[in-house]
C-alpha cells in the first residue's frame, strides 16, 4: 500500500477504489462555473483520463476548451461539479479537506503559466522553496536549507539565487524557481499549465528539456497543458485533444500525430508543418461555440467541414482504430493521411 493510501485508510469514511496500474484516474470529470443570470459555463464536460506511474500526458487544445480547469480540479484547487479524481485509489473529493491540504498537496504539485504571478515578489527564493517544507513540517532549519540548495541544483539554478527575490531573475528562471517549489515536497504527479507559453521562445526549449530531465530523474509522472501540440510531442508518452470541454481524441503520441482521426485534431496539428511534414494548413471556419450554450452533440460541429445531421444528436461514442487510439467522431479521418497523400 502507499503512503497515501495508507493515510487515508485510517481516516473516518476512506473510500477506496480499484486503481489497477494507474496513478491518476478520472472518470466521467465535469465542471460548470456559475455565470450572471443562473446561466453556467461548460468548462469541462464527461472527461475520462488515465496516467500511470511515471507516465507524461499531454493535454492539448486551444484556448477555453478546458484544460486549466482540468488542472485543477486534479490538484485540488476547484472541486468537480460530478465525476471523480481517483488518485492512487482514492477518490480524492470524496475525503476530508484536511487530507487534501496535508496528505494529498505533498503527492500532487502544480506548475502555474505566469512565474511573475505565482511567485510572491516579497518572498527570497530561499523562503519560497522553504515555506512547502515549514507548512507541511518537513525537517529542522538545517535540513530545509540543505533542501532548498538541492533544489536548486536540481532546476539549475545557481546557489546565490536563494537570497534574491522574483524582480531580479529573468522569466526563465522565475518559472526554474516556480518547477523547484513545486518539488520540493517529492510529489509523484506534477501537472505543469503552459509551463513556457509567458517565456521567450528563446527560454522555452530549456524549460522543456528541464522537465524532460526531472521527469527520467525522479520517475514522475506528469500532465503536460499545452496548445502547441508541437511542443508536447517529443515529451510525453500519451496525448488527449480536447475541444470546447469534451476529450475528442486522444492515444500514443505519435499514433495521434501520425495517424489524427478526429477533424479537429487534423487541423490543430496543420498549424505545425514541422511535425506534420506538410505545409498543408487548414483555416477553420463557421462560428466559434459559446461555452454558455454549447452545440448538442459534437462539440465541434459548427466548425467542421465534415458536419452532417447525426453529429448534433448525441455526442460521438468512442472510435477504436487501433490499440489506445480512441477517437469521437462519426466520420474520423483516414487512419493514415500522409500515406494516403503520398499514394
Amino acid at each position: 500500500m502507499t503512503g497515501v493510501a495508507a493515510a487515508v485508510s485510517t481516516g473516518a469514511g476512506a473510500q477506496q477504489a480499484d486503481a489497477g496500474n494507474d496513478l491518476l484516474r478520472l472518470e466521467n470529470l465535469t465542471h460548470r462555473y456559475r455565470a450572471p443570470r443562473r446561466q453556467k459555463v461548460h468548462a469541462v464536460e464527461d472527461l475520462s483520463l488515465t496516467v500511470a506511474p511515471g507516465e507524461a500526458l499531454g493535454l492539448v487544445g486551444e484556448s477555453g476548451c478546458g484544460k486549466s480547469t482540468v488542472a485543477r480540479c486534479v490538484v485540488g484547487l476547484i472541486r468537480p461539479t460530478a465525476g471523480q479524481v481517483v488518485f492512487e485509489g482514492t477518490d480524492v473529493w470524496k475525503q476530508p479537506a484536511e487530507w487534501r491540504r496535508r496528505t494529498f498537496a505533498r503527492r500532487v504539485a502544480i506548475v502555474f503559466q505566469d512565474p511573475t504571478s505565482s511567485l510572491n515578489p516579497r518572498l527570497k527564493v530561499r523562503e519560497t522553496l522553504a515555506d512547502p517544507l515549514i507548512i507541511h513540517g518537513v525537517g529542522d532549519r538545517a535540513a530545509r536549507n540543505a533542501r532548498v540548495r538541492e533544489l536548486l541544483d536540481m532546476v539549475h539554478l545557481p546557489r546565490d539565487a536563494a537570497d534574491k527575490r522574483p524582480e531580479e531573475l529573468s522569466g526563465g528562471q522565475r518559472q526554474r524557481v516556480a518547477i523547484a517549489r513545486a518539488l520540493s515536497l517529492d510529489p509523484s504527479l506534477l501537472v505543469a499549465d503552459e509551463p513556457t507559453s509567458a517565456l521567450d521562445v528563446s527560454v522555452q526549449n530549456q524549460i522543456l528539456n528541464l522537465m524532460a530531465e526531472l521527469r527520467d530523474i525522479l520517475n514522475l509522472s506528469v500532465i503536460l497543458i499545452s496548445h502547441n501540440i508541437q511542443a508536447v510531442s517529443w515529451l510525453v508518452d500519451r496525448v488527449a485533444v480536447m475541444y470546447l470541454g469534451r476529450k475528442v481524441e486522444e492515444g500514443p503520441v505519435a499514433e495521434v500525430r501520425d495517424h489524427r482521426r478526429h477533424p479537429y485534431t487534423r487541423a490543430l496539428l496543420s498549424a505545425s508543418p514541422m511535425i506534420t511534414k506538410t505545409s498543408e494548413r487548414i483555416i477553420l471556419e463557421g462560428t466559434l461555440p459559446n461555452p454558455r450554450h454549447p452545440p448538442s452533440g459534437c462539440p465541434f460541429r459548427t466548425r467542421c467541414w465534415k458536419q452532417e445531421g447525426v453529429c448534433a444528436g448525441e455526442f460521438p461514442p468512442a472510435d477504436l482504430p487501433a490499440e489506445g487510439h480512441e477517437v469521437h467522431c462519426y466520420f474520423p479521418e483516414d487512419p493514415n493521411p500522409l500515406q494516403a497523400r503520398e499514394a
